[in-house]
């Protein structure tokens, strides 16, 4: 599966640099995206087909490409702006000596579908996509290279189902397939540092994690962390247009994603 998505920074930059000592840690939190329908993220069956006679009784193996585009995961904030994936860092991350910073990661809310029907000898089909349980947790690195922010490294285990659901007249039944994917660690993207007024930044909400359309799982805030923008010193940007960060699991399967400021947060330029 490759996944081009937009990031979301669901935090609040000051217009004060902020400064950032040895014992400053990274305090847990989420990142949110949304996810483009521009073809880039799409699940592709050509190394794994589907078998024959998934769809219907004689229907042949699928090899096809699935393109994907984010649908809004619901949440009982009306501030927030529209995202449909959600990482959670589930620790605070204190650097070392070293300027190394630990966290485990785990997805915790995904909502995608297929940007048009799947035609099939069995009839059409909508794709729907998200989380398939219980999620796997891997290790983000995060490096420090001065007081304002720095780089990091984040591997992410994606376990999905695919669910087909027949649509205009097709009788056969919904299908769903587990897809499980391994993408290693991203080339280093920048970080940086946010400060906010007392609790703006870790003020818990609640998030639909199960695509019933109702939120009911709390999450943080994103914290004071920043991923996929650069600190200049006078403000906080993403680069012209912002900031593109891949995963690729080396197997024709990759997860891109676009880091920018937007929606009620505010995104400084120099």
């Amino acid at each position: 599966m490759r996944h081009k998505v937009s990031l979301l920074v669901v935090a609040l930059a000051l217009l004060t640099a902020p400064v950032l000592t040895a014992d400053t840690v990274i305090t847990r939190g989420i990142d949110a995206f949304t996810t483009p329908a521009d073809g880039s993220t799409f699940v592709s069956f050509a190394n794994n087909p589907l078998p024959a006679g998934f769809f219907c009784e004689g229907s042949a193996p699928f090899t096809g490409t699935v393109a994907l585009k984010g649908k809004a995961i619901a949440t009982d904030s009306k501030k927030l702006p529209a995202f449909d994936t959600v990482v959670e860092r589930l620790d605070d991350a204190a650097f070392n000596e070293q300027g190394v910073a630990l966290t485990r990661v785990r997805l915790s809310a995904l909502s995608l579908v297929g940007t048009a029907p799947v035609q099939t000898s069995c009839g059409k089909y909508r794709v729907v996509a998200g989380l398939n349980g219980q999620q796997r947790e891997t290790v983000m690195r995060i490096t420090r290279e001065n007081e304002l922010g720095g780089t990091y490294v984040s591997p992410l285990a994606v376990d999905t189902k695919v669910i087909f659901v027949p649509i205009q007249g097709n009788t056969s039944p919904r299908r769903t397939v587990s897809v499980s994917i391994n993408f290693p660690s991203h080339a280093p993207t920048p970080w940086a540092l946010a400060r906010a007024p007392e609790g703006a930044l870790q003020r818990p909400f609640l998030i639909d994690t199960n695509g019933d359309g109702h939120p009911e799982t709390s999450v943080n805030g994103s914290g004071n962390f920043l991923p996929g923008v650069r600190h200049t010193g006078s403000g906080i940007r993403a680069g012209a247009g912002g900031t593109y960060i891949c995963h690729d699991s080396g197997t024709g399967e990759e997860h891109c994603y676009w880091s920018s400021c937007g929606g009620d947060y505010i995104c400084l330029e120099p």
